[in-house]
């Protein structure tokens, strides 16, 4: 859990992947095999296509447009989607399967997990400072 200036708490367990550019592509060339386009995706969701294209290629987010790109291509979540993308695009002759997808999910959740337990380990070596700084602040 992540406090930010507001002291509002976010939750930073949901994280969403963002695809990059080879990987957008691949996912336009998955769309179009699956005979959807972009224009086709923008209509159905009441959006423009420049809308769709940016945030296939990572440029832009949208929960609802991610939501409903990885419904048409059969998949769980963008994540998952992504997750595909990147395997694929890293070795293009190695085809991912769903085996492969949650490995490299629990790969992730590890590496996000480590740096979550280094925030906190800081913010526990940080504590007597940050009160050090509020005690001057009321001070003034």
């Amino acid at each position: 859990m992540i406090i930010t200036k507001n002291e509002n708490f976010y939750n930073g367990t949901e994280i969403r992947l963002k695809p990059t550019e080879l990987e957008g592509r691949y996912i336009q060339c998955q769309l179009r095999c699956a005979g959807m386009s972009f224009s086709k995706i923008a209509a159905n969701l009441d959006v423009g296509t420049p809308i769709v294209l940016r945030i296939v290629s990572g440029r832009r987010r949208s929960r609802k447009v991610e939501a409903e790109i990885a419904r048409i291509l059969g998949k769980p979540s963008w994540n998952d989607l992504v997750i595909e993308a990147r395997l694929f695009v890293s070795n293009p002759a190695f085809r991912p399967t769903q085996k492969d997808i949650d490995e490299y999910k629990n790969v992730l959740t590890l590496k996000l997990k480590e740096i979550e337990n280094r925030k906190a380990k800081m913010r526990k070596e940080l504590a007597p400072m940050r009160e050090a700084v509020q005690a001057i602040r009321r001070g003034r």
